[in-house]
């Protein structure tokens, strides 16, 4: 994975989760000739193009899937969802092979642990009738994963 700065790593992940991956956000110590050095170097290492828009690089940089990219789950069409929305996304994580931890969904969502968990129990469980499962390596961290429902 490729390693970031604080603030390269700050104004792709503000890019990303809140201004449909443009570039408009840098923190207030941020200015001036410093600014341009950022965007340079998101530039020369592909996280963002020309018009400064994210790039999949920096999605793999953050460790995130792409939403346009990811195949969203069969769920009942009577629930409207944005195929955007942090759910969506956090659903994606969850039906990778691989699966997602509790960290990695934070760092997707921004949101707290707790919130993290209350969706798996709460809105993926009960509401949409998901099966959350988790695996622990010995030493390692708990993975959570959606399990595919067995059709007969």
């Amino acid at each position: 994975m490729m390693t970031l700065t604080a603030t390269q790593h700050a104004v792709l992940s503000h890019a990303i989760q809140n201004t449909a991956d443009k570039l408009e956000w840098f923190p207030a110590k941020v200015q001036g000739i410093i600014r341009q050095r950022v965007v340079n170097g998101l530039l020369n290492r592909g996280l963002i193009s020309a018009d400064g828009l994210a790039t999949d690089a920096a999605y793999q940089a953050l460790g995130l899937v792409r939403l346009a990219a990811a195949k969203l789950p069969q769920i009942s069409t009577e629930t409207h969802r944005r195929e955007n929305s942090k759910q969506a996304m956090v659903i994606c994580m969850l039906q990778r092979p691989e699966g997602a931890t509790v960290e990695q969904l934070q760092v997707a969502t921004g949101w707290l642990p707790h919130t993290v968990r209350s969706v798996f129990y709460g809105t993926l469980s009960k509401k949409l009738g998901l099966t959350i499962a988790s695996d622990k390596a010995i030493g390692g961290k708990r993975v959570y994963h959606i399990v595919e429902e067995q059709q007969a």
